[in-house]
């Protein structure tokens, strides 16, 4: 997608000046923004999967991604790198769930589709908390194709709330 293609450019252009605060907050759960950065060589943290890397700016998926699972069961949160997830589609397979490593219950995929009323899976609890943070904590906020759709006032909430306060 070529909006992507050119976030990432800018991105790119912003970390080569030295500005390493740099985090990307989307309701997308496409990995259309991921693919993006990687052919730019930049390198993101998802926060979710504990990995984190110095040189990485924070990519928060509010509403999960098509390469998270989650297992209900123990909990466990597994990502699967995007590479492989697009070699996959290019056979044609769509992994939907899988088998828990840790405790051999079902994995679904960690989406949170667009709907007023939300199932909130406990690994975006932390994704929201950090959002918040992010949003707090923001001395600029650029939003690109975000409707402020009322299924998302949460989202609007937060901004609203971190407009408000003094920094």
């Amino acid at each position: 997608n070529e909006i992507h293609k050119k976030l990432a450019e800018y991105i790119k252009v912003v970390l080569s000046k030295g500005k390493r605060d740099i985090s990307i907050i989307t309701t997308n759960y496409d990995i259309l923004i991921e693919k993006a950065l990687l052919e730019e060589g930049i390198e993101f943290n998802y926060i979710i999967d504990g990995k984190y890397s110095e040189n990485g700016i924070d990519l928060l998926k509010m509403h999960g991604s098509l390469n998270w699972y989650y297992c209900e069961s123990c909990h466990n949160t597994k990502v699967i790198d995007i590479e492989r997830l697009v070699d996959y589609y290019k056979e044609g397979i769509y992994p939907i769930v899988g088998l828990c490593k840790k405790c051999k219950s079902t994995n679904k995929l960690l989406i949170v589709p667009p709907t007023k009323f939300k199932s909130i899976y406990l690994p975006l609890v932390r994704i929201w908390a950090e959002v918040e943070n992010k949003f707090d904590e923001a001395d600029i906020i650029i939003f690109i194709g975000y409707s402020f759709d009322s299924s998302d006032d949460y989202i609007t909430n937060m901004i609203t709330k971190s407009i408000m306060e003094d920094k």
